[in-house]
């Protein structure tokens, strides 16, 4: 009856850890009136711009024929299975597929509910496993849940699997330090976090290497001698190579899909300190997190009951100085980490991150938390007024500082609110140290107070993201529209034409779109793209800002043609390029391009040959327009420029200069028109910079921009007139290598395309890694060029022979093929899944073998024996 109530009492307050803080989180939401409790959305920054987007492609990979290992979604094709390792293996994410897509913030809200749920479920679980079954572990569990970190990366949704996992890779470790022998839990939540967020899980496992070694040198755990450290290390060593091998499917996958990014590990690898150290604690204030995301202080806050028994535990004169050392030597291991450039890079995978730069500093909060809760068990231990006279001057002291500093995270406010927390804190310890009968009313005012500081600080950190949170723009509606309308137009597309084709828009949500409504596109945003696949868009004119490579404005309808873009949805009730329109509602349109090829057809063998870094757009296509047969098709045609003007201006070599830096300035060329053809312009200039681009005067809007600057229609001008075009600065000085200035040949267009589709191929999609095709290559043709990237991963067969492909104009995949009619077997297999596989099997078969191996008990307890042996002859 006993062992009974003991396990109700252990399943009542784990339910609690779990309902507590999932029960803030959904007050968070109300409060904020967040969909589906209100009308605002919850998407913001990351989750807005690419992680809802991963999600409404993944759920296609449930309900449609696209699957985990390749991609036509994400720019001209790519990777799948280290993309979905990268973001989309949360396995949270599950509840989202019983969302529609016009529905997912209203599913993110809810997964968030039930993620903080179980994030404090997996605090108390550690807790209980450490310290005994206390009802007053749901303080700090809540805590853990509801710590500004989560709260502040609220979108980086892909993170909280990972991060939920810790305490129990922590109560792992710890087991296997108390039974000096590897354990299931450990490897499986170690492996469990790395193969849900590689990223994260990284960050863990460098974190339990420094615990571990700090907890073992602390005396905590007890050993026998230098030898069983030494074996318990080792034992810790294996089984962390374990985990590592078990996820080796999913690590080996994403780290090979980054490969063809130019990460730069040495390059900006610097000591500089990278925030005033003074300022570090000011994050442990009460809403501490302002919405910036882009620099900004590590966000550390985990509640003022943690940060306060943390104090208690280093004043307290009952815990042994060396385990105090040891503490403080990992907090000083990751402040350092933060505060070093170059360690902070190593921290990210020694890559600079972009936005959210201390993306590790949940590890701080967990172990302000863990140190916490050991200096609240003990508290009646080693309890002294005196320290808590010390802590309100520290806190005094450095808020006065704070001030003084004029620190713009941390108000009069917030130091108030912080205070009067800290106070009740206080009032409620010493009560409970001078008489027992207030224990449990204090015990009861403490857990009010950590409910209510999670409620305040998440309210304001959700917050701090909006401008206007009760905007059209922010509204559920406003989300559901676009996905609604955007959606018909695709479905439309696809129930008009079934075959295998690319289309894109002149109008954007992100430059994800293609995922959500997984159409096969031009446009792409995430850390997994390659960057050869972004350089190639750049150079065909479309935009690359070396982030991101997108359809935008487009480029030229011989750049949309090439690369199978067979249909455009605008927001244009007209389109200068020889399209027809197809479709009209809501001012929406689309367009069918009747000149697209399909991904895949024959060009001559010079198309080797082509020079991929033409500075000239335009060149680049006529030539790669002349390399499908002996013809030399001119597509392109340069106008003629009959002067540049400058104002307010002066050049040295491609240098313009503001004469008077107060008055507007101006490059004006003045084109001599003589063709009714189509004009294209584009302007190359070293590096992004601010300037207004204009068209007779009609104002096109910014140039050089992250999101415009591609090749760019000019319109239609009648032979005798003369075109204005204008860029006015919006600097003082503007940089410009080569302006160029084209017609679009309509006729020549067409000419090339009845060429070109003589060799074109007929393709079908089997699934989204899966391509047949067949092609009759005629006599000029000797490769086979599709529009698909260039990986190594792809497995192709010609005519049921595997051949190798070949890489063309830096980026493409091709084929060499004889004349004649062939068909063409094109299967894309991940390498790192390939590789990583087996060694995740193996790791698997060997954790289980090791841990459940005949005579594992005996073993145990033979070392127990000796242990025990050792310890009495040096008692005698």
């Amino acid at each position: 009856m006993e062992e009974f109530r003991k396990f109700e009492k252990n399943t009542l307050i784990t339910m609690l850890a779990f309902f507590i803080p999932a029960m803030i989180m959904m007050l968070i939401f109300v409060i904020g009136q967040f969909a589906p409790f209100g009308s605002v959305s919850v998407l913001v920054a990351d989750m807005r711009y690419q992680f809802v987007d991963y999600i409404g492609y993944m759920k296609s990979v449930f309900f449609g024929n696209n699957d985990m290992f390749y991609t036509f979604s994400k720019t001209f094709g790519g990777d799948m299975m280290g993309f979905a390792a990268y973001y989309l293996f949360n396995p949270f994410f599950l509840i989202l597929v019983l969302f529609p897509n016009d529905m997912l913030p209203m599913g993110i809200v809810i997964m968030l509910i039930i993620i903080m749920g179980f994030m404090g479920m997996s605090f108390h679980i550690m807790l209980r496993g450490i310290w005994g079954n206390r009802l007053s572990s749901l303080i700090f569990s809540t805590a853990y849940a509801m710590m500004g970190f989560n709260m502040a990366y609220i979108n980086c949704i892909h993170y909280f699997f990972s991060i939920m996992m810790l305490p129990l890779v922590i109560l792992g470790l710890y087991r296997m330090m108390m039974n000096k022998r590897p354990g299931l839990l450990y490897i499986f939540s170690a492996a469990a976090s790395v193969i849900s967020c590689y990223y994260i899980g990284y960050m863990i496992l460098i974190f339990t290497a420094a615990f571990f070694i700090c907890f073992m040198l602390s005396d905590i755990v007890p050993y026998a001698d230098m030898k069983e450290r030494i074996r318990n290390a080792w034992t810790v060593l294996y089984s962390t190579l374990l985990a590592v091998g078990i996820s080796a499917f999913s690590l080996l996958s994403v780290l090979l899909s980054l490969q063809g990014q130019k990460k730069a590990i040495l390059k900006g690898l610097m000591f500089s300190r990278n925030f005033s150290i003074l300022d570090f604690f000011s994050g442990m204030y009460q809403g501490s997190f302002t919405g910036n995301i882009s620099d900004g202080l590590p966000i550390i806050y985990s509640g003022i009951i943690s940060a306060v028994f943390a104090f208690f535990y280093f004043a307290n004169r009952t815990i042994k100085i060396r385990e105090k050392i040891c503490a403080l030597a990992v907090f000083a291991f990751l402040i350092i980490g933060f505060w070093i450039d170059a360690l902070n890079v190593a921290w990210h995978g020694f890559a600079h991150p972009i936005g959210f730069p201390y993306r590790n500093s949940f590890l701080f909060s967990f172990m302000t938390l863990f140190i916490g809760y050991a200096g609240f068990i003990r508290i009646k231990d080693g309890f002294r007024k005196r320290n808590a006279n010390i802590l309100v001057a520290l806190f005094a002291a450095y808020s006065a500082y704070l001030c003084l500093r004029g620190n713009t995270e941390i108000g009069l406010k917030s130091i108030l609110i912080t205070y009067l927390s800290m106070a009740v804190t206080l009032i409620l310890i010493v009560a409970m140290n001078e008489k027992n009968r207030y224990i449990v009313p204090a015990l009861a005012g403490l857990f009010v107070l950590q409910s209510a500081d999670s409620l305040y600080n998440g309210s304001v950190s959700v917050d701090a993201y909006f401008g206007d949170k009760f905007s059209h723009e922010e509204s559920m509606d406003a989300y559901k529209e676009y996905i609604d309308s955007t959606q018909e137009m695709v479905d439309f597309v696809n129930g008009q034409d079934p075959s295998f084709f690319r289309m894109d828009k002149l109008f954007r949500r992100t430059h994800n779109d293609p995922m959500m409504f997984s159409y096969n596109g031009l446009s792409h945003f995430s850390s997994c793209e390659t960057d050869s696949a972004k350089t190639f868009m750049g150079r065909m004119g479309f935009r690359n800002n070396g982030n991101w490579a997108f359809y935008g404005n487009a480029s030229t309808s011989f750049a949309d043609s090439f690369m199978g873009l067979k249909y455009l949805m605008s927001q244009h009730d007209e389109c200068y390029r020889p399209y027809k329109k197809i479709y009209s509602k809501d001012e929406k349109y689309i367009y069918a391009n009747p000149y697209a090829l399909p991904l895949g057809f024959g060009m001559d063998e010079t198309v080797k040959y082509i020079n991929m870094i033409q500075k000239d757009p335009f060149k680049l296509q006529n030539d790669i327009a002349g390399r499908f047969s002996k013809t030399n098709y001119q597509i392109y045609r340069p106008v003629k420029v009959a002067e540049e003007k400058l104002y307010n201006l002066t050049r040295e070599d491609n240098v313009y200069t503001k004469t008077d830096p107060d008055s507007e300035a101006y490059i004006e060329y003045v084109l001599s028109v003589t063709s009714d053809n189509l004009m294209y312009m584009y302007f190359d200039a070293p590096e992004g910079q601010h300037a207004k681009l204009y068209i007779n005067g009609n104002d096109m809007g910014e140039y050089f921009s992250d999101y415009e600057w591609s090749v760019l229609e000019g319109g239609y001008f009648k032979p005798g007139e003369t075109a204005s075009i204008k860029l006015v600065l919006e600097d003082d000085s503007l940089e410009i290598d080569n302006a160029y200035f084209y017609y679009e040949s309509r006729q020549v267009l067409k000419a090339w395309y009845k060429d070109a589709a003589g060799s074109a191929c007929s393709i079908s999609e089997i699934t989204s890694s899966h391509l047949t095709a067949d092609v009759d290559v005629k006599g000029q043709a000797d490769f086979i060029i599709f529009t698909i990237p260039y990986e190594d991963d792809w497995t192709v067969k010609l005519d049921g022979r595997k051949v190798r492909p070949v890489k063309v104009m830096d980026a493409l995949l091709a084929v060499k093929a004889p004349p004649g009619e062939h068909s063409i077997d094109l299967r894309y297999y991940p390498k790192g899944l390939i590789i990583g596989t087996p060694i995740s099997v193996i790791s698997l078969l060997v954790s289980l073998l090791m841990v459940f191996r005949p005579g594992r008990k005996k073993d145990h307890a033979d070392r127990n024996r000796k242990a025990i042996g050792r310890t009495g002859r040096e008692a005698a």
